[in-house]
């Protein structure tokens, strides 16, 4: 196995040697990542990060060995998502999340809810207010309906002869 030097291991994972003094960061594609200790070429250790993971950006250098260290892959984090072999995790999409760490794809949001600015979860939409296809914006009731309890997917029309109040919460009789 080759070395980078008298005093130091074998190249270590991320580097490789042909059989000079010094280790050589691994040449790895986006989204993939170099694991085997002792290298030979800057390919041959190069696995893919896989779904929910990514490499990351920047790198490092032991200046003792004169090892460059490429990125490792590490688990995408909450709000965010890789579908597999994927370079960096992408930020879900309006209307869905991710509540856990390493996920593969985002969660749509149930009629009722929005996802939060995070996209690590979805919250119900405010009395007087509803949402029922896309899941991006709660909406205010129109005028003449209501939504008392908050996390619906679409108001309830006023009884005949009441109006709604203007926080759409419910509905009253109108006064003349």
């Amino acid at each position: 196995t080759p070395i980078n030097s008298d005093q130091c291991a074998p190249c270590p994972e991320g580097t490789f040697n042909t059989g000079g003094e010094q280790c050589t960061t691994t040449q790895c594609g986006d989204g993939e990542e170099s694991t085997k200790t002792g290298a030979t070429s800057p390919t041959a250790s190069c696995v893919a990060c896989g779904v929910g993971r990514s490499a990351t950006d920047g790198a490092s250098y032991n200046e003792t060995c004169a090892c460059a260290q490429e990125n490792k892959c590490q688990d995408c984090k909450t709000g965010k998502f890789a579908p597999g072999n994927a370079a960096g995790c992408e930020d879900c999409i309006n209307g869905k999340f991710a509540n856990t760490t390493g996920q593969g794809a985002c969660y749509g949001c149930s009629a009722g809810f929005v996802s939060n600015a995070e996209r690590t979860i979805c919250d119900a939409c405010p009395a007087g207010k509803f949402e029922e296809k896309l899941n991006t914006e709660c909406t205010e009731c129109a005028l003449g309906q209501f939504e008392g309890t908050g996390g619906v997917a679409q108001c309830q029309p006023c009884d005949d002869g009441s109006v709604s109040f203007e926080n759409r919460t419910g509905c009253g009789l109108a006064t003349g």
